[in-house]
């Protein structure tokens, strides 16, 4: 499909997301694709902290309501009441290959309806070999978060998500095929959200006072030692040193123990968990694990910030 064919047909599909305070100050923006009656998928960062929100085209604009999320994979599900535009048609990212040409449509810098191309640069493969990340060189910007990644024929296979800005065109999508999963990975954080409210910060004394027991790290290593930085549950003190690593974070903190949490110097973020990792060779402990895989992921440096219950990261001496 010829660029402008493409817009044409898209264009009415793709729309402004923008989020509101409690005092009702417009305070984040990004994008939002129709994916069927009344339902858009965006990222869930564009909605963090937002007590409102509405999807916006020219003048037109609707009150949104979330329906399902997933903070960990950064994907939320919303409706709109009375919305008329078209649904676009999904494609399949698992068939994506390396070089096939791509489309973006989003509203970068709030400049509405942006049209960019370029091609799929890599598939980046999750710990399992399934597909985590759709590398792009299709350039889009802040606002075009939420927005769309489309294959030649108009379908759609991603959801432009991040870029890493100490690179050169290096733009990230989340494949369209966690779509599938949604549903269901939104009930149970919900269910985790509510059984971790309501046993307060563990089931346990030690584990309330941020503390994992002596004996639970694996190899009968010793619990982790506070560092006195921040509280393990207060991710405003994390956001002083990795702005861009809430999501991760609020997924890190809905693992399962044994787990480990890694901050790399340009703003990325990195979880292990478990006690099984996918290579064999790998030590069992997350926090052995974690910042050498973070550091391979990024190319850049990373720090552990959370073992388990307790923050051990210790800023920098200025």
């Amino acid at each position: 499909m010829a660029p402008d064919q493409f817009f044409k047909k898209t264009a009415p599909s793709v729309w402004r997301v923008l989020t509101y305070d409690a005092d009702g100050i417009q305070f984040a923006r990004g994008s939002a694709v129709v994916i069927g009656k009344e339902t858009l998928l965006t990222n869930c960062h564009v909605l963090a902290k937002a007590k409102r929100f509405v999807i916006k085209q020219d003048n037109i604009s609707y009150e949104g309501k979330l329906q399902y999320l997933d903070v960990e994979r950064d994907l939320c599900q919303i409706t709109v009441r009375n919305l008329n535009a078209p649904a676009v048609p999904l494609g399949d990212s698992d068939k994506l290959v390396v070089g096939q040409h791509v489309y973006t449509l989003g509203n970068p810098e709030n400049l509405e309806l942006t049209l960019s191309e370029g091609l799929v640069s890599a598939l980046r493969q999750d710990e399992e070999s399934g597909l985590k990340l759709i590398q792009t060189s299709a350039p889009f910007s802040m606002g075009s978060s939420g927005g769309g990644l489309f294959d030649e024929e108009g379908r759609l296979i991603g959801i432009t998500t991040l870029i890493h800005r100490r690179g050169q065109n290096l733009n990230f999508a989340m494949p369209i095929n966690y779509l599938r999963e949604l549903p269901a990975r939104s009930a149970a954080a919900l269910a985790r959200r509510s059984a971790a409210l309501a046993a307060g910060a563990g089931s346990s004394p030690v584990a309330a006072q941020g503390r994992a027991p002596v004996g639970d790290r694996p190899g009968g290593r010793p619990a982790p030692a506070a560092s006195g930085y921040a509280e393990v549950n207060d991710i405003d003190k994390l956001l002083q040193v990795a702005p861009r690593a809430r999501a991760g974070y609020e997924s890190f903190l809905s693992k399962p123990q044994p787990r480990a949490f890694a901050i790399a110097e340009n703003g990325g973020w990195w979880i292990s968990y478990g006690i099984k990792p996918k290579d064999p060779a790998a030590d069992p402990d997350p926090a052995v694990r974690a910042v050498p895989d973070c550091e391979t992921f990024h190319r850049r440096r990373c720090t552990l910030y959370a073992i388990d219950n307790v923050v051990v990261y210790k800023p920098e001496k200025q």
